[in-house]
């Protein structure tokens, strides 16, 4: 008899080590003659780089050498974050250091390797960088209307695209009812227990790197450090050792990771790099800053007919390497129709270069903005045609007998129970005693005659409008018409 695995309870062997303290992470591993890196890190968002003064650091004790950008970028070969299957995509080129121009907050300027990491951290303190602030580019409108942040490109768009299924201009025409909201999500990183970190230790006479570090992909990172520094690939050793912690993370190659490496070349003996808080904060990969424009076409019993959107998605300087910072954009355009059977559906997607933190896959790559955004916008339909937003779900999942569904988008869903999902979460929520529980609630503590809103207030609602002309008070309406949450504003 096969034995069960799904759903049963199993040991994680691993646990028993961990738990009692027998983990072997990063920061315990110390080599002999190791060297520690501090970083220099530009405080403005934009700037050239006018010189670097680094004499005062070197005469520092215990200092083994202070690395700049034209000295990094000897050692290691620019790279750039680009997908060839994404036609007409293009980048900056980056480097372990910054050259010429600093360009967010947080890039790293020069690198002091010293005997310990405070003295690292204290010569580096003595680091001279000659900055002339430029204006930053923070803004999708501000990409699109000033210079390139790279010179050598012609603007700041990293990638454009568009898809379309379906006539979606002919759905909203015959469509009653339209819907149009914009919707914007934050900046977000990953915070691991565990920084980022490594340790590279080069042996200048067989040409070998034995690199320790902290991350998911030790043979993408093999084959990455061979390429940069030019090193055969069956002398690049990588280990990847107890892990605390990534979720997407630690699959990025970051600069100041190759400027540790490229350290490790120069002096010939062990160097480790160990991020901080604030340094992790500084130059982690972000992700999900996004601005999505989004119509829905629906009909009066609320079934949906055709979805219209514009993703535009700043992604910092430069395009990750080497998964770029074009997929998680690319995912919202893929998932926006969701799990719904829509068949017209129109989207761009502008992914734009500016003045912040790099930004990349981070865990869901995508997901948690185009499932935001499009049951939000179920709810607005089932909102104003007051029909209950689970029957509304129910009305335009994807059924059964329709697998596999390919979506208007392309993706194909050959499996899945998204009927029956719906039913099992109702169900577990005890979803009708709710709306029950809710009407009552309402009904016994709201006096429609003494919570009336202004009558000027239906020329704002016109507007879309949500507050009252002259009233101090905000009121919002369920899907059942009743008066859900009143705020004083």
């Amino acid at each position: 008899m096969t034995a069960r695995h799904v759903g049963a309870r199993l040991k994680r062997p691993d646990d028993p080590r961990l738990l009692t303290g027998r983990g072997r992470y990063l920061d315990d591993l110390t080599l002999p003659r190791m060297a520690h890196v501090a970083f220099v890190r530009s405080p403005h968002a934009h700037a050239v780089i006018a010189g670097i003064e680094c004499d005062a650091a070197r005469l520092c004790p215990g200092v083994l050498a202070v690395l700049t950008g034209p000295e990094a970028a000897r050692l290691c070969k620019p790279y750039r974050g680009v997908l060839l299957h994404y036609a007409g995509m293009k980048t900056g080129a980056m480097l372990p250091l910054a050259t010429d121009h600093a360009r967010y907050v947080g890039e790293p300027v020069a690198a002091v390797a010293a005997e310990s990491r405070a003295l690292a951290e204290d010569a580096a303190a003595r680091v001279v960088v000659r900055y002339e602030a430029l204006p930053a580019v923070l803004t999708p409108e501000q990409a699109r209307e000033r210079p390139p942040i790279h010179p050598d490109l012609p603007d700041n768009v990293i990638y454009e695209t568009r898809l379309a299924a379906g006539d979606p201009a002919g759905a909203f025409a015959a469509a009653p009812h339209v819907y149009r909201r914009r919707f914007t999500t934050g900046r977000h990183t990953g915070v691991p227990m565990e920084p980022r970190g490594l340790v590279a230790d080069f042996d200048p006479f067989t040409r070998a790197l034995t690199l320790w570090i902290s991350t998911q992909v030790p043979h993408m990172m093999q084959a990455v450090i061979a390429d940069l520094f030019g090193l055969a690939e069956q002398r690049v050793r990588v280990i990847a050792p107890d892990v605390g912690g990534s979720f997407g993370i630690k699959i990025h190659v970051y600069q100041d990771d190759m400027a540790a490496v490229a350290l490790a070349l120069l002096l010939g003996r062990p160097v480790k790099f160990v991020a901080t808080r604030h340094e992790s904060f500084l130059s982690d990969i972000h992700a999900r800053e996004q601005r999505i424009d989004v119509e829905v076409a629906a009909e009066a019993d609320g079934t949906l007919t055709a979805i219209r959107a514009a993703i535009t998605a700043p992604v910092g300087p430069y395009s990750a390497f080497p998964r770029s910072s074009v997929v998680e954009g690319g995912q919202v355009l893929r998932l926006l129709p969701g799990p719904y059977r829509i068949r017209h559906y129109e989207a761009t997607l502008a992914v734009l270069a500016q003045n912040k933190v790099v930004t990349s896959q981070y865990r869901a790559v995508g997901h948690p903005i185009a499932a935001a955004v499009t049951e939000s916008m179920v709810d607005v339909v089932a909102r104003d045609l007051g029909l209950d937003p689970a029957e509304v779900r129910r009305r335009n999942l994807v059924r059964p007998e329709e697998l596999p569904y390919t979506s208007a988008a392309g993706n194909v869903y050959d499996s899945g129970s998204y009927q029956a999902a719906l039913e099992r979460l109702l169900e577990a929520a005890g979803y009708a005693a709710l709306r029950q529980e809710q009407l009552a609630f309402w009904q016994n503590h709201f006096n429609p005659l003494r919570h009336r809103i202004n009558p000027r207030a239906n020329i704002h609602r016109q507007r879309n409008q949500n507050f009252s002309a002259r009233s101090p008070h905000f009121q919002q309406r369920c899907p059942t018409n009743l008066i859900t949450r009143k705020f004083h504003v």
